[in-house]
């Protein structure tokens, strides 16, 4: 076996392992939380598999990213579509939400962090990070601060987020259960499984072109809800699909950290921890309050306005048996705005400052 073969069998032993001490432990989201903890603690001790760090193949997410997109659209009904309209104060809300955390954020990381305004603003932008990177870097930012904000935002968010819902009361006992195994599948179920397959894949090829934001989860999960509404399918992914789906996505946010980050993530994980605690009590004051006005679940609301990252929240959202689709129109909204309005404020309210 050839050292990139043997280093992502390592990582994936390792995040199985991972899975299976979480479990054991009965830590929620065992399979996405596990492997992410220790491919992540791995990664900054410095060990090596075969002579490197811990990876998977780069296009790995590419395979089990549109399976969360398929199970997200397996949750859309008629019903769900005509219900839709009712969402628009809290769609509203978090449009909203994303400028006003950016700008805490943003006066956080200038007055403790001392940090340079184009290296601020993109390293507290609440959206993508490959996008923000490339806004930064494009208006002088330093892009290994904002990279390493950006995974400690995504990477905390997920261990933090179901914390909180149990201080709120949530009981999410049931992402705790085992794992069942897999019906052995008839006819029928291996017909849905190609027409999903195809659709999946069309969605992601079409998104990738018309480089849409998190096009990987949502070109799938476009075109796997138009194969359910029109009942071309019914077949809805197997629980061990989601848990390895949820495996790959918590080891590739480990395996990201590398022993070069040690002192950037020591010298600013006190910031970065500010500034998630910021962005989660705001989430959760906006949930809140949408909550009261009779919008729907604190759990879902707060899930909804959450710092972290569009495909992991969608994924907690599933694994915690809440509504997905309502998670993921939230989150497809933040990213939106996040890549299209806030590089205007910058320009407008921001770089005028720099002369």
């Amino acid at each position: 076996m050839t050292a990139p073969v043997l280093r992502w069998a390592g990582t994936l032993a390792l995040a199985v392992v991972g899975a299976e001490i979480a479990r054991f432990v009965g830590l929620t989201l065992p399979w996405m939380l596990g492997p992410l903890l220790i491919t992540a603690l791995f990664q900054l001790s410095g060990l090596r598999v075969a002579g490197g760090g811990l990876a998977l193949p780069k296009k790995s997410r590419m395979f089990v990213v549109p399976i969360l997109g398929i199970a997200i659209a397996s949750r859309i009904t008629p019903e769900t579509l005509t219900g839709m309209w009712q969402w628009w104060p809290s769609l509203l809300a978090v449009a909203a939400s994303v400028l006003i955390v950016q700008f805490i954020v943003y006066r956080l990381f200038m007055a403790l962090g001392g940090y340079d305004r184009p290296t601020a603003f993109f390293a507290a932008n609440p959206g993508g990070m490959i996008e923000s990177l490339l806004m930064g870097a494009e208006y002088g930012g330093t892009s290994a601060r904002i990279a390493i904000h950006h995974s400690a935002r995504v990477s905390s968010s997920v261990l933090a987020v179901p914390l909180v819902l149990g201080l709120v009361g949530y009981d999410y006992t049931v992402a705790r259960s085992v794992v069942h195994g897999l019906a052995m599948p008839d006819a029928q179920d291996l017909r849905d499984a190609a027409i999903l397959a195809v659709a999946a894949a069309a969605g992601l090829v079409l998104a990738r072109r018309l480089r849409l934001p998190a096009g990987i989860l949502v070109g799938p999960f476009a075109f796997a809800s138009v194969v359910y509404l029109s009942g071309w399918a019914e077949l809805h992914v197997p629980p061990p699909l989601i848990s390895m789906a949820q495996l790959v996505i918590g080891a590739t946010v480990g395996a990201g950290f590398a022993p070069s980050d040690r002192p950037a993530l020591l010298s600013s994980a006190w910031l970065s921890l500010m500034a998630l605690a910021a962005s989660l009590l705001f989430a959760l004051g906006v949930a809140y309050l949408l909550h009261l006005a009779g919008r729907g679940s604190l759990p879902i609301l707060f899930l909804a306005f959450a710092p972290g990252g569009m495909t992991e929240m969608s994924a907690v959202a599933t694994a915690l048996g809440l509504d997905p689709v309502f998670v993921a129109t939230h989150h497809i909204l933040r990213i939106v705005v996040s890549a299209t309005v806030t590089p205007l404020v910058f320009l407008r309210l921001v770089a005028p400052g720099l002369r």
